[in-house]
């Protein structure tokens, strides 16, 4: 059974990853197969050198490193064909490593940041908010340094805003029983000192993935999903939150929503169970306009199960007014949930998103391009994955086995970056090779047309 599992495997990377061999140029879009059995990837592109790419994913819970949980660190120079695999450094006594984020400055350093966890964090240890670089793209490492600490600290992720020196910002949410907050600070010296972690806000409702953007002139602004703690198996009125700052997050407007209310994704979405949080992505196109994406129901039916579409708005005046919502994906039926998004310096959009179009049964990543000109247009969507994903080979959280929320956990996002001339790099886990419990970390490098669809 064993030989047999073996051989599947190889025959089936053959098929989805030619470029693991580095030997050929990439079919569009091209597999590479860059870790087994992890979850949660992001991704970056250096700026200056876009051969350049770094991507980071949750830890390999079954194989840990000198007694420690570290998360996965990928580093490519020929500009995805192939990667080297490392760690990223931990911190003791936070000798677990999840939620990665990653970001480059213009300059070539790389920044990372991750929730670093004690061995007994579900049973109210604490947690740390951990920042460190890298001046060799991610060859060798800075110390750590921890930028916050405790027991409730979740969801790390933040931005660079380069100069001389870099400035950094990071934010997070704290979940506690009956409250949660989202919180913030900065580094004004390449990641090297953070500020005093201030409260952006709090509620009794969940206040979750807050992402930080940074605009030109020393804006800043950090969004956010805000939804009542209730049934994970139904849709829960959910609203995208926002503050700004005008001076490079010294100080911050007052909290409102720029997404009303809206009936989010089920947190278990049929068929299937799988752990699906709302989560909003954001940025800047780097000129004052600020672009965000979500996950909208459409219709919904008996089980749990929906029809969702992935929405985007843009605002040209700092997020104080925004435009009508635009549907990214060109089908109706079926489910798509986790949007990320990134920028090309022709200020268009690139953005990717699971997709369950094909079958209820098969996960799979769309990408399209979308831009503005007298309104906004979006291209056609092309699949990303070259391989089946089924749903069922997703590992499996019981409910009340842990601290994590139930469902079949494949991560809470996917990444994307952006190269030139169209060119997206995405990042996603899912279930191509067909093994029981075991979701793996992909790469495709894809040409996306600035062309409307019909």
């Amino acid at each position: 059974m064993k030989l047999i599992r073996i051989v599947a495997v190889l025959m089936l990377l053959c098929t989805l990853a030619p470029g693991l061999a580095g030997s050929r140029a990439y079919a569009d879009p091209g597999n590479v197969l860059v870790a087994r059995d992890r979850t949660e990837p992001v991704v970056a592109v250096d700026p200056a050198d876009p051969s350049v790419v770094v991507a980071l994913s949750n830890t390999d819970y079954n194989r840990p490193v000198n007694g420690t949980l570290p998360l996965g660190e990928y580093r490519s120079g020929n500009g995805g064909r192939t990667f080297t695999v490392g760690n990223v450094p931990i911190v003791y006594p936070f000798t677990t490593a999840a939620d990665p984020s990653v970001a480059i400055a213009r300059d070539g350093t790389v920044f990372f940041s991750y929730l670093g966890e004690v061995p007994a964090f579900c049973e109210g240890g604490k947690g740390a908010i951990v920042v460190l670089h890298s001046i060799d793209h991610g060859r060798s490492f800075r110390s750590p340094v921890i930028a916050d600490s405790s027991p409730a600290d979740d969801k790390p992720t933040m931005v660079v805003e380069s100069g001389k020196p870099d400035h950094l910002f990071v934010v997070w949410d704290r979940l506690y029983d009956h409250r949660s907050e989202v919180w913030f600070t900065r580094s004004r010296d390449g990641g090297t000192h953070f500020d005093h972690p201030r409260k952006l806000f709090g509620s009794s409702l969940d206040n979750y993935g807050p992402v930080p953007v940074a605009g030109p002139g020393g804006r800043i602004y950090v969004f956010w999903s805000t939804f009542p703690d209730q049934s994970q198996h139904r849709s829960t009125p959910t609203r995208i939150m926002m503050r700004a700052s005008s001076d490079d997050g010294s100080h911050f407007t007052t909290a409102r929503a720029v997404v009303g209310r809206f009936d989010a994704i089920p947190q278990i979405s049929q068929p299937g169970s799988l752990r699906n949080l709302t989560m909003p992505a954001a940025i800047s196109d780097g000129k004052g306009t600020l672009w965000l994406a979500w996950a909208r129901p459409t219709a919904h039916f008996r089980g749990g199960r929906v029809n969702a579409n992935i929405e985007i708005i843009r605002s040209t005046d700092g997020g104080r007014t925004w435009s009508i919502p635009v549907r990214v994906n060109d089908v109706t039926a079926g489910d798509r949930f986790m949007p990320a998004i990134t920028t090309w310096p022709d200020r268009s959009v690139g953005i990717a998103f699971y997709d369950r179009r094909r079958s209820p049964g098969l996960l799979d990543v769309y990408a399209a391009r979308v831009w503005y000109r007298h309104g906004i247009h979006v291209s056609p969507n092309m699949r990303l994955n070259r391989g089946t994903a089924p749903i069922n080979d997703i590992y499996y959280i019981a409910p009340s086995s842990t601290c994590f929320s139930p469902g079949r956990f494949f991560g809470d996002y996917i990444g994307v970056a952006a190269q030139p001339s169209g060119t997206l790099c995405a990042t996603w886990a899912d279930t191509q090779l067909h093994l029981p419990n075991e979701t793996d970390i992909w790469f495709a490098r894809a040409v996306v047309p600035r062309q409307a669809r019909p």
